[in-house]
């Protein structure tokens, strides 16, 4: 079986799986047994976990280290990669706005339904868990599967896959610019650190923002923060400002890891049935699910 296709058999359980996890739990066990922290928490980290569990046991002769390209980063490096997921919001801020024009905006409707308890534990459900395991899935797991294909196509197709697993149309254009951002970034380092530090950073902003706004009584802190980062990020001069910093914070880390030269000895297509079955489930996803 060639490896990119083993890559999207994965990525098509996994898109798969959480999807239908949440609706099925709750058709099992009622909707009111998953209010709490720990339920949503338990079942967000079901999503994520059991695939990689599976995929690791399946393939016995596939070393952790490898897969998930586990190598640490020096500090510069993390601040550099803090930046990047900070400033680049803007940008996608403005393709989630045009993306609303076609399809409605579920986040804010989906922040809500967290309102009710801490921050933190929000924190820990939007932010910090899919920041990893989203990234082990697929910066990990899925792109091991690509070295036999060219940096470009890899970034596109599995940016298209990251993108379909969200299974939302609205949210659609400005994953797939993320998931191709993740994709430069653990390429260039050799770390999948690259991808988890800015996807935590991306969903850490957008959850404070969004739990501010809904929460009944958000922490002073939390609401300052979130009033600072809103200006930032939306405000002509801090667009601005935020687009600088982020072409610096680009420019930082290209010159630190430059472009790599990979020799590849069999090109692998990563266009086939598994591909096709994915973009095939997300459009009947989006349309009945």
């Amino acid at each position: 079986m060639r490896s990119t296709y083993k890559g999207n058999i994965f990525a098509l359980f996994a898109l798969i799986f959480s999807t239908l996890l949440v609706p099925i739990a709750i058709d099992i066990f009622g909707r009111e047994n998953f209010d709490g922290f720990y339920p949503k928490f338990s079942l967000s980290f079901m999503a994520y976990a059991v695939p990689v569990i599976i995929f690791f046991i399946i393939s016995k002769d596939v070393m952790l280290k490898d897969v998930l390209s586990l190598k640490a980063l020096p500090l510069r490096d993390i601040l550099c990669l803090c930046a990047i997921g900070l400033f680049i919001q803007p940008l996608l801020l403005i393709i989630s706005a045009l993306s609303s024009l076609i399809s409605p905006n579920n986040v804010p409707a989906a922040i809500q339904s967290y309102s009710t308890i801490s921050f933190w534990q929000t924190f820990a459900i939007i932010a910090f868990l899919p920041g990893i395991m989203e990234e082990i899935i697929f910066r990990g797991i899925i792109l091991s599967n690509y070295k036999n294909v060219p940096f470009k196509q890899t970034a596109v197709v599995t940016g298209f896959i990251f993108a379909m697993a969200h299974s939302d149309l609205q949210q659609f254009p400005y994953t797939f610019i993320m998931g191709m951002l993740f994709v430069f970034l653990v390429h260039r380092s050799g770390s999948i650190l690259a991808s988890i530090v800015p996807h935590i950073i991306i969903n850490a902003v957008q959850s404070l923002i969004g739990y501010s706004a809904f929460a009944s009584a958000p922490t002073r802190l939390v609401a300052i923060t979130a009033d600072t980062l809103t200006y930032i990020l939306t405000s002509p001069v801090g667009m601005l400002f935020s687009v600088t910093i982020f072409c610096f914070a680009i420019s930082i880390f290209n010159r630190t890891y430059p472009a790599k030269v990979l020799e590849i000895q069999e090109r692998d297509n990563p266009i086939n049935l598994p591909l096709i079955a994915i973009v095939g489930y997300y459009i009947f996803a989006i349309m009945f699910i």
